[in-house]
């Protein structure tokens, strides 16, 4: 499969959907997260579970695909994504508080599945909008 329509079905079924069990389907066995969240593993089911947690902390998450960029088997995808805090993240009580932020993912694409991805997102601008940085804000 094109590693462009693994990236459109990775970001429609995975982020759009929030069909979890697209992850199984769209990553390898050996896939490697080069950048996972603070803490967690690197292998597929921590991914599974990361999405999954974020999901719940975010109920009403939604993605939309800014740019799309293939070279090879690489592909680049260009986020945006709002939301609204409803749950745990990152160690953090649920705010009620609704974010924006943007990032890049790079996914590198092997026989139709994803084999490693590299993410970059505004993790500074996420942690202010949801008063993380300074909770006296909060009051």
């Amino acid at each position: 499969m094109d590693p462009r329509i693994v990236a459109i079905r990775w970001m429609d079924e995975v982020w759009r959907q929030r069909r979890i069990d697209a992850i199984d389907a769209l990553h390898a066995v050996d896939f490697v997260d080069r950048s996972p969240a603070p803490e967690q593993a690197s292998d597929r089911a921590a991914c599974l579970s990361g999405v999954r947690a974020f999901f719940e902390a975010f109920p009403d998450f939604e993605a939309v695909t800014e740019a799309l960029i293939v070279e090879g088997n690489e592909v680049a995808v260009r986020w945006r994504t709002s939301g609204t805090q409803r749950g745990k993240f990152l160690g953090f009580a649920a705010s009620g508080g609704t974010i924006t932020f943007h990032g890049i993912e790079i996914l590198r694409v092997r026989n139709g599945q994803i084999v490693e991805r590299w993410g970059e997102w505004d993790a500074l601008s996420l942690l202010e909008q949801l008063r993380c940085l300074h909770p006296d804000q909060n009051s």
